[in-house]
């Protein structure tokens, strides 16, 4: 979903707007000044859950030296945030799982040094972040399922001041569909785990 989409979507739990198009208005503009902040206490909220995906990283590793050698992720990814826990090698066209791995502080990566290839690491990445600069034609980097709750979590945000029984209506919605995803989210990964 773009960021205009967002906003729409946000300001149609708020009121009824008619067509496509999001107006501004002395009764929107308060709400639409104080989205980006909405937006990004739910983006930082869906990314816990997983609702931004994971992403990979590949770089060669030389046989080295010592029992460790070790790489920082910060170098390899503008937006790396976290491991994922799952690191492969591929060697002569055969790709395996790399078991004898560790991580450490948040980004670092110690391999055994033995180990020689094409290293893949799965990393959960930083969330887009919004402010009052962001285009409205900007994609917002979400899972689907996750695009769809950001304006559920927004609105009830933003809500707060004018109607709080509404605002709780919404923000239970937004929770049951955290619930929701981050559970999807679990039951895929097992599934995954299954099949190697």
């Amino acid at each position: 979903m773009t960021w205009k989409d967002i906003k729409k979507a946000t300001l149609q739990h708020l009121f009824v707007i008619e067509g496509g198009t999001v107006v501004i208005s002395d009764v929107t503009k308060p709400y639409i000044n104080a989205m980006p902040m909405a937006a990004n206490e739910g983006i930082y909220l869906l990314a816990s859950a997983g609702g931004v995906g994971i992403r990979s990283l590949s770089f060669n590793k030389k046989r080295g030296y010592g029992n460790y050698d070790r790489f920082d992720m910060n170098l390899y990814a503008k937006d790396f945030r976290s491991f994922a826990d799952e690191v492969y090698i591929e060697t002569d066209g055969e790709r395996k799982k790399v078991y004898g791995f560790l991580t450490e502080a948040s980004s670092i990566l110690a391999l055994p040094s033995w180990l020689e290839g094409e290293i893949t690491v799965y990393y959960n990445p930083l969330p887009t972040v919004i402010s009052s600069l962001t285009p409205d034609d900007e994609e917002i980097d979400l899972l689907p399922m996750a695009s769809s709750l950001l304006p559920l979590y927004m609105a009830s945000q933003l809500f707060k001041d004018d109607d709080m029984r509404q605002a709780v209506q919404l923000r239970n919605e937004f929770e049951a569909g955290l619930g929701r995803l981050s559970s999807m989210l679990i039951k895929d990964r097992k599934k995954k785990e299954k099949n190697i």
